[in-house]
């Protein structure tokens, strides 16, 4: 197991959610892979609160993957002077990071983020969170909830932002892809004001058919 030894608790936290999906994403709230999207939606909606990001575009692919992406500052994957982990590796394994403990943030909080995107990576075969920060790129990958190494710095970066790419598990998601139609009507129904007009869905024309 790659991951730096304060998280394996919450990495069996996380993996836990694998075990006990409907606890996390109940079926009276849609299909799971739809759900899913909202929980990934978590951080740029955080960002957008901040003022730190301009907007946030999600993508069904043509093979199924989900992939969420914003304009914000990043995420850092350095490993903490302490030695604690990266704040990369908490956003992305730990139930309770980003907004779940911003005081500032209670609306996104209690509006959008819900089983919060850790629990959202739990269920992918692959995971990969791609950030730009200070003019680094990082990257964080996990498979099937569980890191793969800790981040890694892949190079410069001229941009700046946080992509997720989730693939997701279709044993514990189901088959149904996400019902953008839905999806968009929940955001535009979130009524903060900081979210209008900031969500670009982008329709593969190829994708598999998403309600």
């Amino acid at each position: 197991m790659s991951i730096s030894e304060p998280w394996k608790t919450h990495l069996s936290e996380t993996l836990a959610v694998r075990r006990r999906v409907p606890m996390y994403f109940p079926v009276d709230k849609g299909a799971v892979a739809t759900q899913v999207l909202r929980e990934l939606l978590c951080h740029g909606a955080e960002e957008l609160a901040l003022g730190r990001a301009t907007r946030v575009q999600i993508e069904v692919t043509a093979d199924g993957a989900l992939v969420v992406e914003d304009d914000g500052v990043g995420v850092d994957g350095a490993p903490q002077p302490d030695g604690e982990p990266s704040v990369l590796e908490r956003v992305a394994l730990s139930l309770h990071a980003g907004c779940r403990h911003e005081r500032a943030l209670a609306d996104v909080r209690e509006r959008v983020c819900q089983a919060s995107l850790a629990a959202a990576a739990a269920l992918a075969t692959s995971f990969v969170a791609d950030s730009r920060v200070d003019g680094r790129h990082w990257r964080f990958e996990l498979k099937d909830g569980v890191p793969v190494s800790p981040p890694v710095l892949v190079g410069p970066a001229a941009t700046q932002g946080l992509r997720l790419e989730h693939r997701p598990d279709r044993g514990l998601v189901g088959d149904a892809p996400p019902d953008l139609d839905a999806l968009r009507a929940w955001w535009d129904a979130l009524g903060l004001a900081f979210v209008e007009g900031r969500l670009h869905i982008r329709r593969t024309p190829t994708a598999p058919d998403a309600g």
